[in-house]
């Protein structure tokens, strides 16, 4: 959630929404704190989100940064850091404790470790409990091992659907394609069936050119 600005205009939009804003960074958790104490429908929480429950270690690239990652992700803008131990737990075991039985939206940007958080709602996925997750994708998932084919792969037969993120409309992907993978900066979307109908979307597919037209 780094400092909350994004949980603050889904608040303003619906104050009538719950919301969870996750940040493991403790200096950017009490920031986040701070930031959102006013807002009685944020819930705040200083855990990372992945595959699994435990310690790991996270590259922190400095207060409020928005490039802190379970990756040394170092660049020209990201040249120094410090490792911080922070503790993880999944959107499966959260919403148990919590008894949380049906999430609409999530937001995840986690500087490449966006796959690991999908694997961590796989039986929220199967119970088809989740509507829509929203996910950013960029060469930071390169350094991570993972790629888009294993979100497809993931959900296959299932009643949802994988998008692109664009400007005027969600890019429904009929499946995946190498030319998908080339770790460009974009925002992907799991969407449950029932949940296009609140999205102006059209569907896609690659032609025998490697092309993506409208179907």
């Amino acid at each position: 959630a780094n400092v909350g600005e994004w949980s603050k205009n889904v608040s303003r939009i619906n104050s009538d929404a719950k919301i969870y804003s996750f940040e493991p960074i403790k200096s950017t958790f009490e920031n986040l704190k701070s930031n959102l104490d006013t807002f009685s429908n944020i819930s705040t929480i200083n855990l990372a989100l992945s595959s699994e429950e435990g310690v790991f270690e996270i590259y922190n690239y400095g207060e409020n940064s928005g490039t802190n990652s379970f990756h040394n992700i170092k660049n020209n803008k990201s040249n120094s850091y410090k490792i911080e131990k922070i503790n993880t737990t999944t959107i499966d075991l959260f919403t148990t404790e919590n008894n949380i039985d049906n999430i609409d939206f999530i937001k995840c940007d986690t500087e490449g470790n966006d796959y690991n958080v999908i694997l961590g709602c796989s039986d929220m996925f199967n119970k088809e409990k989740i509507g829509l997750m929203q996910f950013e994708y960029n060469w930071r998932w390169l350094i991570a091992n993972s790629n888009l084919q294993r979100v497809f792969d993931s959900f296959k037969k299932s009643n949802y659907f994988i998008g692109k993120a664009c400007k005027n409309e969600i890019q429904i992907i009929e499946s995946w394609n190498q030319e998908l993978d080339k770790f460009y900066e974009a925002n992907y979307i799991i969407i449950h069936k029932n949940y296009l109908k609140f999205f102006k979307h059209n569907f896609y597919f690659f032609n025998h050119r490697n092309i993506l037209v409208l179907k």
